[in-house]
């Protein structure tokens, strides 16, 4: 197996207008070019929203619920992205880093060149969504949904996918290194994933279940 290659990543312009109130969240605004810190923009609704070319520091979008909104070249870190909900939208090389996520739904959207690190994204779920070329290093991924996700070129370094649901997930070139994988549900979609001997220990029963096998306790 080829092994996942680095995202890209975020393209950041040299001049970028520091700014700590930009343009709200809403329908068809747009933040580029900025570095932005200490922002409160939680709990907005909008369609067509789009950050480029950013710099985010301690941004709090937490709770929004966007549509084809469109996320291109940004590194963020220190925000919340805690319960954010979209749909249709687009996540490009994009560096999101000591972010709290925890509930985020990134659903029917694309996640391209994307690196999260020491980041909570618990109980996100990222169903009906392409990820290609993304990395997840040192982030509790605790109950990730990935249902109906098609997942390339995607790896996982020390990170804790306890009770992840895979359910109808596509996977090619994904790489799990020194991860938890307890309790995942839907293991099946593991087909053709590179997991390291020690983290596949754990996953045998739950392979003999999925493969119809009984395992035979000897005295």
């Amino acid at each position: 197996m080829t092994a996942p290659k680095t995202p890209a990543p975020p393209r950041l312009g040299d001049n970028l207008e520091a700014t700590s109130d930009p343009d709200r969240v809403g329908d068809g605004e747009e933040w580029w070019q900025l570095d932005v810190t200490d922002v409160e923009a939680a709990d907005t609704s909008a369609a067509g929203f789009s950050i480029e070319q950013c710099r985010l520091g301690r941004v709090d979008f937490s709770a929004g619920a966007w549509q084809r909104a469109s996320v291109r070249d940004v590194a963020a870190r220190d925000g919340n992205w805690a319960n954010l909900h979209t749909e249709d939208s687009t996540l490009e090389r994009v560096a999101l880093s000591t972010t709290r996520a925890t509930g985020l739904q990134w659903t029917n959207g694309l996640v391209r060149d994307v690196t999260v690190t020491d980041s909570r994204v618990d109980l996100a779920g990222f169903r009906f969504s392409k990820l290609r070329d993304v990395e997840f290093r040192d982030c509790k991924l605790a109950g990730l949904d990935l249902t109906e996700a098609a997942l390339t070129r995607v790896r996982f370094v020390d990170c804790d996918l306890s009770g992840a649901k895979l359910h109808h997930a596509t996977m090619s070139q994904v790489a799990f290194d020194d991860c938890v994988l307890d309790d995942i549900d839907g293991i099946e979609a593991l087909r053709g994933a590179t997991i390291t001997a020690a983290d596949l220990m754990p996953l045998l029963d739950a392979l003999a279940r999925a493969l119809g096998i009984t395992v035979r306790q000897v005295d």
